[in-house]
């Protein structure tokens, strides 16, 4: 049995527990730079910001097209569901290690934050790439989330949009929209921002690895905007923004590949 089956035999077993924000495997601590208090999210200074656009340039751009247009063969549907809208939070599905550029891609023209837990805030080159593509790694403390927040706020009010992971864990390949957390939308009602589903779907292509699963082609699927309701309070609009995206998702889910949305063990629980 392949690492890929060990990997699907443990999404079936979290999806029929109800556990769908967990981990399929344990987090990594070590090689990494501390998001601590004294963290710089976007005033890096001079000589940090100089080389993360030298690594934007010459490395990130390069790569994400390549891995885009190559290897995941990735479409983009919807982007008229952004036009004219500045500011914003961006929920996707999180299915891919690389799933953060394929959000990039497909919202070409707006500057992306990624965010990130502090555990993929690398040292080396990899790491580099993550930053350079903006990532705004989660705070390990108080006093880092304080600074964490105010990235939020700022890139909210005057950068662009802040791509959220509501599922919390990555599920490799995993095509259903799971149950989502609150974080995201706790953000888009504080800083009064609509929030953009992007849900992304898969194909079959032709092509196989080496371990007999089909190479798949990516489609982003930009979702129309969902604004807060003037008339809600803010945890009245958290709930109801982060039940429109799922639905959202839900139903391009359902229409994308033509079954409706079930999850394993919900017929035992009835």
């Amino acid at each position: 049995m392949s690492q890929k089956d060990d990997l699907i035999k443990k999404m079936e077993e979290l999806e029929r527990e109800g556990r769908f924000n967990e981990h399929l495997t344990s987090p990594s601590f070590g090689n990494l730079i501390p998001v601590d208090k004294n963290y710089r999210y976007i005033h890096k200074g001079f000589k940090q910001t100089a080389k993360d656009i030298l690594v934007r340039i010459f490395i990130e751009t390069p790569f994400r097209f390549w891995w885009s247009h190559w290897f995941a063969r990735q479409k983009t549907i919807g982007r008229e569901n952004i036009k004219g809208i500045k500011h914003a939070v961006v929920v996707s599905n999180h299915c891919n290690i690389f799933d953060c550029g394929a959000n990039i891609t497909a919202f070409r023209g707006k500057k992306l934050y990624p965010v990130a837990a502090s555990f993929n805030n690398f040292t080396g080159l990899l790491g580099d790439i993550m930053r350079a593509g903006r990532m705004l790694p989660l705070g390990e403390n108080t006093d880092a989330m304080k600074n964490f927040n105010l990235a939020i706020k700022e890139v909210l009010t005057k950068k662009g949009y802040v791509l959220f992971y509501p599922e919390q864990a990555l599920w490799w390949y995993y095509k259903k929209p799971r149950p989502f957390m609150n974080g995201a939308f706790h953000y888009a009602v504080k800083h009064k921002v609509p929030v953009i589903p992007s849900f992304i779907t898969f194909k079959d292509r032709k092509k196989v690895d080496k371990d007999g699963f089909k190479y798949q082609k990516f489609i982003v699927n930009i979702l129309e905007p969902i604004y807060p309701d003037p008339n809600l309070n803010n945890r009245e609009n958290v709930e109801m923004m982060k039940q429109k995206a799922y639905d959202a998702m839900k139903k391009k889910y359902e229409e994308f590949y033509g079954i409706p949305l079930t999850y394993l063990g919900e017929e035992e629980k009835n």
